[in-house]
């Protein structure tokens, strides 16, 4: 199956606590848009798509799961930047080796807020770029119909059931 890019522009976004365990979040995002015609040079064409989801999270407060809720969009492939890498580091052998990436990073940390630094989306941050200390603990959000969303489905069911028959 073919997947197209559409870079992102803007979102917009809320939370709110359910419980200690779970966080329910909304979330707009402003995309690119198919123009239908490789030469249109007309203002960018915008597409909003609504994400309405639940977060799992364990008694750290870190994600260890979640779900989206009926109302939602469902996206099958999200692109992330990584961390760029040196030339002829494993994953980019064939990169610019008249290029330092280390030095380019060094000078665009200098050259911007920390603010936007805090903003700026990166799968695998630099050790200098990371937002917290537990970002080695991330765990991927799990999506419905793979094999560990399954398995926490059949498990809250389970507890639905339980609950039922204990009141």
């Amino acid at each position: 199956e073919e997947k197209w890019n559409y870079p992102v522009y803007s979102f917009a976004s809320s939370s709110a606590m359910h419980s200690d365990h779970q966080v329910e979040v909304k979330l707009n995002l402003a995309s690119a848009k198919d123009s239908q015609g490789e030469f249109d040079e007309s203002p960018r064409i915008q597409k909003v798509t609504y994400f309405h989801y639940m977060l799992d999270l364990n008694d750290d407060g870190d994600i260890v799961g979640g779900y989206f809720l009926r109302d939602s969009s469902r996206i099958d492939m999200l692109w992330l930047p990584l961390r760029p890498k040196l030339s002829g580091e494993e994953g980019h052998e064939r990169g610019n080796p008249h290029v330092n990436v280390n030095e380019v990073l060094a000078i665009w940390r200098e050259s911007v807020s920390a603010e936007t630094r805090a903003a700026w989306p990166v799968a695998d941050p630099a050790p200098e770029d990371r937002l917290s200390l537990d970002a080695d603990s991330w765990q991927p959000l799990q999506i419905p119909g793979t094999a560990a969303a399954s398995a926490d489905v059949a498990e809250e069911a389970e507890s639905v059931v339980t609950e039922a028959v204990d009141d």
